[in-house]
């Protein structure tokens, strides 16, 4: 199954590695990418299991207004780093 393939601790340390390679910065959880990673067996085994059991709820986006940008008022969203993860893991 397509979840099987999504929730195997293989993909979801390569998606972590896509997603550390950014230093993004933290979503809503204001967990950077350094705290995620200092527990990352623990954050990924969380996840891999939530995504097994279908209970995997994503986090809401922080969205904000890009005032650097061209266009005025662009909206750019955050996601939390645990749902960059899966977004990257379900790209795979």
């Amino acid at each position: 199954m397509i979840i099987d393939k999504i929730a195997e601790m293989e993909n979801l340390k390569a998606a972590w590695g896509k997603v550390r390679s950014k230093k993004p910065p933290p979503g809503i959880d204001r967990i950077s990418w350094e705290a995620f990673e200092k527990d990352l067996a623990f954050n990924l085994a969380k996840i891999q299991k939530q995504i097994k059991e279908q209970t995997y709820q994503p986090l809401p986006v922080v969205v904000y207004k890009d005032t650097r940008s061209k266009k005025t008022g662009r909206n750019i969203g955050i996601s939390a780093m645990r749902d960059k993860v899966v977004q990257q893991a379900v790209l795979r």
